[in-house]
């Protein structure tokens, strides 16, 4: 890229060396302003399709990429450096698909597996509010998005008075399995456990 444009530039400055020397001194005057704008016109508009409209797309195509989309650059035909960047590109979207692809099947295993469980599990943040339960937990208690646990296990409006979640949040260790009547004229095994985080702070867990 570089180098194209410093070719263009020292041909054309030659071709107006040329006419300059050729011109009759009066007429300097009048021509050289003329050059001097026309030459400011050339270099913006090599700026602009050179430089500018490649690096446009190509930071449209990194915002493509962290929003999980492939992209390409036409761009990644050149042979300059703005090529080897487009290529470079190019190539970490290719890889970045590939991983995507990978995580969305392991998410899919997961979720299949979770929903195989045999025994209903639910995931529920520091305000009681259950996130997420698998196929077992929707048939026994048929919960509802915004519910929180002490109204789908207990029946009740207000927390429980010996909240096993309230001591894992505490605790911040997996408990017991515990017997405890569910309000629904059956008794059930609780057993509370953090999930796993990066941050020393658990906003949710299993139970």
């Amino acid at each position: 890229m570089v180098k194209t444009i410093t070719m263009t530039a020292l041909l054309f400055l030659a071709g107006v060396g040329a006419v300059l020397w050729l011109m009759p001194y009066e007429w300097l005057w009048i021509i050289l302003p003329a050059v001097t704008l026309l030459l400011c016109a050339v270099s913006v508009a090599l700026y602009w399709y050179e430089v500018r409209l490649p690096i446009g797309r190509m930071i449209a195509s990194m915002q493509a990429m962290r929003e999980g989309q492939a992209v390409t650059l036409d761009d990644a035909r050149r042979d300059d450096e703005f090529g080897q960047l487009a290529r470079a590109i190019v190539e970490f979207s290719i890889r970045n698909q590939h991983h995507l692809e990978e995580v969305r099947r392991r998410k899919d295993d997961f979720q299949r597996l979770f929903d195989m469980v045999p025994c209903g599990i639910s995931v529920q943040d520091r305000e009681y509010r259950l996130l997420r339960w698998n196929h077992s937990f929707a048939v026994r208690y048929d919960p509802q998005p915004g519910n929180t646990c002490y109204e789908v296990y207990k029946g009740r409006t207000t927390p429980c008075p010996e909240c096993s979640v309230q001591r894992t949040w505490e605790e911040g260790a997996v408990r017991k399995a515990a017997s405890t009547p569910t309000g629904r004229g059956t008794t059930g095994s609780c057993r509370p456990c953090p999930c796993s985080t990066r941050t020393a702070t658990c906003p949710r867990l299993w139970k």
